[in-house]
């Protein structure tokens, strides 16, 4: 599906459906193959499953500054967290993304919606961890790279404290 049809799709929704979005990830290079999986085959049982859309970025495509690779996830906000939650449990399972025991994620936010994650002094993004229980961390502004217009949201704990937090955020969007 091409980004016009797509926009046409949002805009025929009923307003009963869910409403689809888009949230990008960022993944060790290394775990790239862990979420593709052989020919392709876990990348397309977990967009069988959930009904997300879920595309990598090709081997050389890295975010700016890391080497990461980007996976963008197209949606309903439940097809795109069931598609999270069955790729941060692959990851689990090879020993990918995990930091201090716990599994990571990064988010790719846009800098123009970080206000919306923030708060007022902070108090929303407070409240998200205090509501998910996990860590939530927001790259700051000073340390983005020239012509980068995104800033990574960092979120650690337990995989339902994790999953709690990037609802709560993907809400927030």
């Amino acid at each position: 599906m091409d980004a016009e049809q797509y926009h046409h799709q949002q805009d025929g929704a009923d307003d009963d459906e869910e409403a689809t979005m888009i949230l990008k990830l960022l993944i060790p290079g290394t775990a790239a193959g862990s979420i593709i999986g052989k020919g392709g085959s876990t990348i397309n049982e977990f967009q069988t499953q959930t009904g997300a859309r879920i595309q990598l970025s090709r081997n050389a495509e890295v975010f700016p500054g890391t080497t990461d690779r980007m996976v963008t996830l197209g949606g309903t906000a439940t097809a795109i967290l069931g598609a999270m939650h069955l790729m941060i449990n692959k990851l689990i399972a090879d020993g990918e993304s995990i930091v201090g025991g716990n599994p990571q994620i990064k988010l790719v936010i846009p800098n123009a919606s970080c206000g919306c994650i923030i708060g007022k002094g902070g108090a929303t993004i407070r409240s998200f961890v205090e509501d998910s229980q996990a860590e939530i961390k927001l790259s700051s502004q000073d340390r983005m790279l020239p012509g980068v217009t995104d800033r990574i949201l960092t979120v650690t704990g337990a995989i339902e404290h994790v999953l709690r937090a990037v609802a709560l955020v993907a809400t927030a969007l």
